[in-house]
């Protein structure tokens, strides 16, 4: 078991599942001045069903990844239109790195996987992705450490319309 406590005093509470049995046992403590991750007042954003709106234009500051974290957000596009999401953080240990991806509609279908290093998912500072959709619907946009890093990070999404047919002739 691993759990990131507020400074102050603990106490473990053992027991056996059958409370009729009185077994000796080790127990091992450890405690680690390493400091723990505490996710953004945003949470619980990590799926779908908790997403974030966005639109055209959003922005979100002061935002957390955590290990093992993902921030979810929807924004409603038209078909041919494009997403641009950038996604701001400094990537100065190999723990810092954040990727950007777009989801489908599904929720489920990841559309831009791991790992285009032009698109979302570099190894620098910051991440800028670009998504041209081809169907209208509730698209969704996931941040996430690559391999379980964390960072505090700030974002931004718009919506591009297609660019206009050239004139006949």
């Amino acid at each position: 078991v691993s759990r990131c406590l507020e400074a102050g005093f603990y106490y473990l509470h053992l027991w056996s599942v059958n409370r009729s049995i009185n077994n000796a046992y080790d127990l091992s403590v450890e405690i680690s001045n390493q400091g723990c991750c505490m996710d953004d007042p945003s949470e619980d954003d990590d799926g779908p069903n908790q997403a974030n709106d966005a639109q055209n234009g959003s922005e979100f500051e002061s935002r957390k990844i955590c290990p093992g974290d993902e921030d979810w957000y929807r924004i409603n596009i038209d078909a041919g239109q494009q997403i641009v999401a950038d996604v701001l953080f400094d990537h100065a240990e190999p723990g810092d790195d954040l990727d950007v991806f777009v989801y489908d509609t599904d929720g489920v279908t990841n559309l831009t996987p791991c790992c285009n290093v032009n698109n979302g998912q570099s190894t620098t500072n910051d991440e800028h992705l670009e998504y041209t959709v081809q169907q209208s619907g509730t698209f969704y946009i996931v941040i996430r450490g690559y391999r379980n890093a964390s960072n505090d990070y700030a974002a931004s999404f718009a919506i591009r319309n297609p660019p206009a047919e050239p004139p006949p002739g």
